[in-house]
């Protein structure tokens, strides 16, 4: 919208207000109708010509997604939405679009900054990001027993103003679909909110950490022996979760992992075990014999992954409950006897609190993998689960709230 200059004295008029709160404004329409405005509700007064939109719409629910750095998935929409973010209703239109900016530190609670955001394929700050299905509006024709009916409509250009105010933001969004396609009736629209916008936190990087200290009490081992020409490696998982019969974790429990390092050896030896370790830095390497690795949570291309020794828990449905206790301190003692292997750990986690864990289990825990011929993985392992908001429909072309990837 073009914006013109105030003349000086309009300037004077507006600075006067400006410091007159209490005052009024009033508009002498042509009509002879006279409008009053409070001054104090004034931000600024801008002139410029007059933008008619095919459709105006007056958002009343949100939807927000925050998909760390910097990513956020924002839908408006005129009526409510499922919890995919499709329309419930014949005739509804929900607009959706990704408004990247700066990393929010605090992604629990994370809040879209003020500014105007433009449509662009760079991941540079107050970029709306075109893509499929990432800018768009979802427009239903009718609902059917399978769910709505409808057509995905793109923006080729759009812009989103944010601005945060007592009722949370006021949000007006443009946007312009390059033409009007059969059976929709707008190839403009506008769509504004005033309201609250929460955003679910879908931050990779995000976990809880340990609030307390425990005494875990392990009922399995489940590790495996590699070696390098530096050291041997013996990563094994404590836990006392149940599993199934693929040993795929099924229900509640615990589970401690451990990064072992002892003298390289070519194959396994369950006495070369035996010792006390201290902690060394899982990021830093080269790594020394008598050594147990640190943890933390490791970005892999956008995919985070805990690595290292670490403490974490899973729920009833067998799924991590992404609770994450990275040890960063304190010292394992191992002691063999041929047949059993025992675990005397005292353990710190970033955050100060501790782990403790005394259990001896069968040597036979371990696989030996040092061979190429050794193919047998341990026995534990964890299937991954993802959560998909505005996730894939038969109808409608839906994007699901992942992280964009920088090529």
């Amino acid at each position: 919208m073009k914006k013109y200059i105030l003349s000086v004295a309009m300037l004077a008029i507006t600075s006067f207000v400006g410091a007159q709160t209490s005052k009024s404004a009033f508009i002498h329409m042509k009509s002879g109708e006279v409008k009053e405005i409070s001054c104090a509700d004034v931000d600024s007064i801008t002139f410029g010509n007059h933008v008619s939109y095919d459709k105006d719409i007056e958002a009343k629910y949100t939807m927000g997604v925050y998909n760390g750095k910097g990513q956020y998935v924002v839908q408006l929409s005129d009526a409510p939405m499922d919890d995919d973010g499709l329309p419930t209703q014949k005739g509804q239109t929900v607009i959706r679009f990704y408004a990247l900016n700066e990393n929010d530190p605090d992604s629990r609670n994370a809040v879209l900054p003020e500014g105007t955001y433009t449509e662009g394929s760079s991941f540079d700050p107050y970029t709306l990001y075109v893509g499929d299905s990432f800018l768009c509006a979802l427009v239903c024709t009718e609902m059917t027993s399978e769910g709505p009916d409808g057509y995905n409509i793109p923006f080729v250009s759009a812009t989103a103003r944010v601005k945060h105010n007592e009722s949370g933001y006021y949000i007006e969004f443009t946007g312009d679909a390059g033409q009007k396609y059969d059976g929709v009736d707008f190839q403009t629209l506008r769509m504004t909110y005033n309201g609250e916008l929460k955003f679910i936190n879908m931050d990779p990087a995000a976990y809880d950490k340990l609030a307390d200290d425990v005494t875990m009490v392990p009922t399995m081992l489940s590790g495996r022996y590699t070696v390098t020409k530096n050291y041997g490696n013996y990563s094994f998982a404590l836990l006392n979760c149940p599993l199934d019969g693929e040993g795929y974790i099924i229900g509640a429990g615990e589970l401690a992992n451990f990064e072992l390092l002892t003298a390289p050896s070519a194959t396994m030896n369950i006495n070369d075990i035996a010792g006390e370790y201290t902690i060394a830095s899982v990021t830093d390497g080269p790594y020394n014999p008598g050594s147990f690795l640190s943890g933390t949570l490791y970005d892999y291309s956008g995919l985070y992954i805990p690595m290292g020794t670490y403490y974490t828990t899973y729920d009833n449905s067998g799924n991590n409950t992404n609770m994450y206790a990275f040890i960063t301190g304190g010292s394992v003692k191992v002691e063999t006897d041929g047949t059993n292997v025992t675990f005397d750990c005292n353990l710190e986690t970033e955050n100060g609190k501790h782990v403790k864990i005394n259990y001896t289990a069968p040597a036979s825990g371990f696989t030996d993998m040092s061979q190429p011929s050794s193919n047998v993985a341990p026995a534990t392992r964890s299937g991954l689960t993802k959560f998909r908001p505005f996730g894939a429909s038969k109808v409608f072309n839906h994007a699901p709230a992942l992280q964009l990837v920088r090529k």
